[in-house]
């Protein structure tokens, strides 16, 4: 299972590359991967939104979206085996890759999950995926003295 450091890892490879980056398409390939909202609404909101920003809240990658001056948050939480990866064009779907998003440039970012637990969510505000989460630990506020008085 991946955990907080392999997160953290894995948002600084892949997010860099997407910032500014158009989304052209969307492939689900598993729907249990689409969380929260049906894969038709999905996929349609997704298509040409462009990447903004990013940050990670827990487990979740989290990526701002722009479209028509609307924003939205695509989640990722990686579970036990996902994986998310940017790959380059004309790189062949692989088995276990579950969603697909293609961008404009050519390249795809991939969400790859062996055991299928991973989900992905599409959202309206970072609190409505980090609401239920506590303080961040690598964040500043997170001291000595607040983790000797929890």
């Amino acid at each position: 299972m991946p955990e907080l450091p392999e997160v953290e890892v894995t948002l600084k490879r892949v997010a860099p590359e997407l910032i500014g980056e158009r989304i052209k398409d969307v492939s689900v390939y598993w729907q249990r991967t689409v969380n929260a909202v049906p894969v038709a609404e999905f996929k349609r909101t997704l298509k040409g939104a462009q990447f903004k920003n990013y940050q990670r809240r827990g487990k979740y990658l989290i990526f701002e979206l722009s479209k028509r001056r609307r924003t939205k948050i695509l989640a990722v939480h990686l579970r036990m085996s996902g994986r998310l990866e940017v790959l380059e064009p004309g790189v062949k779907r692989r088995k276990h890759d579950r969603v697909i998003i293609s961008l404009k440039s050519g390249s795809r970012l991939a969400f790859h999950d062996t055991r299928k637990f991973g989900r992905i969510y599409l959202a309206d505000s970072i609190e409505e995926i980090a609401s239920g989460l506590g303080l961040e630990p690598l964040s500043e506020e997170f001291t000595s003295d607040l983790l000797i008085n929890l």
